[in-house]
């Protein structure tokens, strides 16, 4: 399998386990990896999540998400505040976006709901995209309440 093909492509992987993601991937190098995390295996990152290829049981490039988020931002809101924030800092705008939906969807399960709504204030601050910024301010009011 080359997974090198998928770097900066929107795609829907499906993992050792079963579960499936969908995401932009950017490819890491055996290089990299080894570099970065002590593994001699080249890899594809979605968001923050990585993907070793020997944990790649499937993987296609595909037009549009098949949903408004998926297993991708629901493992990021489970991790809780520390992979948001990585999410927030990371240059995707769509995994921004699709991760914002999934807060809202979630925001009732949450911990470290102060420490979020610094995120999301901060997200307001810095984010250009101008449907980050509206989703963010729906967000940061429901927080505030």
């Amino acid at each position: 399998m080359n997974i090198k093909k998928y770097d900066n492509k929107r795609v829907r992987l499906k993992d050792f386990l079963g579960d499936i993601y969908e995401g932009i991937a950017m490819h890491n190098s055996v290089d990299y990896n080894y570099h970065e995390y002590g593994v001699e295996e080249e890899g594809l990152q979605l968001g923050c999540v990585l993907f070793y290829k020997s944990q790649i049981k499937k993987i296609e490039e595909i037009k549009e998400f098949s949903n408004k988020y998926g297993k991708l931002e629901e493992v990021v809101v489970e991790d809780g505040i520390d992979l948001i924030e990585e999410i927030f800092s990371q240059e995707e705008d769509i995994h921004i976006y699709r991760l914002l939906l999934c807060i809202e969807d979630n925001l009732n399960n949450l911990k470290e709901k102060e420490k979020l709504l610094k995120l999301i204030k901060d997200l307001i601050k810095y984010n250009e995209d101008d449907k980050i910024i509206k989703k963010a301010i729906e967000l940061e009011k429901k927080l505030e309440e």
